[in-house]
């Protein structure tokens, strides 16, 4: 992810400075502060990538760019030269963060684990692709290069994809594009291999089970389970989701509910809620819950319904650092075994990712 936002930063550039080249934008009216601001962003984010004296001297190097130009300049060649200067600032950060993708750097910090079959998997994976990413496995290529089947219901105004039987919708502004390249993500996401699967041995859904999804987005996971789940608590706080759920789930609202709201530890009657007040007179067999690093909280607001119930969980752990030791030790504490899913996700969007060669469980199991 840190490479990726360099590149989106050095592309967006170059485009400013073609434009200019192709008369289509004034020299003066280039957002020379606005490109400085972006830069300089992206140098400081990345200052732990570098040793102190590196950093300073890039920092020298950024300041001799720009110091001596604003916004308002009419001379293309020092506007050139100013963002010649900006691109080599970032190319120095994108070599910096980079080149720790490799075997050496990867085995050092993980010196101890190295008999560890998992790690070693990730390590070659990141060796032989020089990168970081999510999900770094090799299966993961076998879902980007598969198309991907996208429909228009004029309906609804809203593209889907068709799967298990039914129409997986999307939110209105998505173009086919981003939905192709969402939907082959989710399904890597999903497969057996992944780190990421809510498949998992001795924590099976068992038949006619009343479930509750929470953090459905795009509804996969229900969509998996609607044939053999006795009903369905549909949950997500992005309204844009929920009205695509609706249309995905418009011919089973027999036998599901889909709720808007901010799953947590506290409720105040409107959009917070818990799942303990959510469920407090209804059983519930399963919970899956991804909900992009609130899962603690989301649990805490949960206790009394873990406590009461035989519940089998599988609980998302890999959006911040600590969550599967925390995770693990709050279900143990309310009786319940757990377990981790199998090999590690990368959390890409991090500078940490690569600085750390950090590995994270990406999800945790329970039951009583």
């Amino acid at each position: 992810m840190a490479q990726e936002s360099v590149s989106r930063t050095k592309e967006l550039i170059i485009k400013i400075q073609n434009a200019m080249h192709a008369g289509a934008l004034p020299c003066s009216d280039i957002p020379i502060e606005d490109i400085k601001s972006c830069v300089r962003g992206e140098l400081n984010v990345h200052e732990n990538t570098f040793t102190a004296a590196q950093f300073q001297e890039l920092g020298i190097r950024f300041n001799s760019f720009s110091s001596r130009i604003t916004d308002g300049e009419t001379d293309a060649s020092k506007i050139d030269m100013f963002i010649d200067g900006m691109l080599i600032c970032l190319e120095t950060v994108s070599e910096a963060v980079c080149s720790l993708a490799d075997r050496k750097y990867w085995s050092l910090i993980h010196a101890s684990r190295l008999n560890d079959p998992e790690v070693a998997e990730v390590i070659d994976f990141v060796d032989r692709r020089h990168d970081v990413r999510l999900l770094p496995y090799d299966f993961v290529d076998n879902y980007m290069n598969t198309p991907c089947e996208v429909g228009y219901d004029p309906e609804c105004g809203m593209h889907y994809v068709p799967y298990k039987n039914r129409r997986m919708y999307f939110p209105e502004f998505w173009d086919e594009e981003r939905i192709s390249s969402y939907f082959q993500a989710l399904m890597a996401e999903q497969d057996p291999y992944s780190p990421h699967s809510y498949q998992k041995d001795g924590f099976n859904i068992p038949d006619n089970a009343v479930i509750a999804d929470v953090g459905a987005a795009e509804g996969f996971f229900s969509m998996d389970q609607i044939d053999n789940a006795k009903h369905i608590y549909i949950m997500d706080a992005d309204r844009d989701w929920i009205s695509a759920l609706q249309q995905t789930f418009k011919n089973d609202m027999d036998k599901v509910d889909i709720i808007f709201g901010y799953v947590g530890s506290e409720s105040d009657g409107e959009e917070n809620i818990t799942l303990d007040e959510t469920f407090s007179d209804i059983h519930i067999d399963y919970i899956k819950m991804d909900i992009e690093g609130y899962e603690k909280s989301a649990l805490i607001g949960a206790k009394n319904l873990l406590s009461n119930n035989d519940i089998t969980c599988a609980i998302c752990t890999y959006h911040c650092r600590e969550d599967e030791k925390w995770v693990t030790e709050y279900l143990n504490s309310l009786g319940y075994k757990t377990a981790h899913s199998r090999g590690y996700m990368c959390p890409d969007w991090t500078v940490e990712s690569r600085l750390n060669a950090e590995l994270r469980r990406g999800v945790v199991f329970g039951r009583k």
